[in-house]
């Protein structure tokens, strides 16, 4: 996933959204890091959204962001993406 985001800051106008599954809760601290790490360095990311999908005892996260300014204020976000845009 940390291979995708950095690809994705090179090709940001060619895609909309970006996004991924996160298996475990720890992997999204070094993976918000860099999407922050991108921001601060070259206008990264307009937005970075976070999601969790359960079933039963198993969860996973969807990891998203865009580096298209119409495309983030055209989305709608939950209390866990709020939460991912002020980390």
């Amino acid at each position: 996933v940390g291979r995708l985001v950095a690809h994705s800051a090179e090709r940001r106008a060619q895609v909309r959204w970006y996004s991924s599954l996160v298996g475990k809760k720890a992997s999204l601290t070094p993976l918000l890091a860099q999407l922050r790490a991108l921001r601060n360095a070259r206008g990264g990311p307009a937005a970075v959204r976070v999601g969790t999908l359960e079933q039963g005892v198993t969860a996973r996260w969807v990891l998203a962001w865009t580096f298209d300014a119409d495309a983030a204020r055209l989305a709608h976000g939950s209390e866990d993406e709020r939460r991912a845009d002020a980390a």
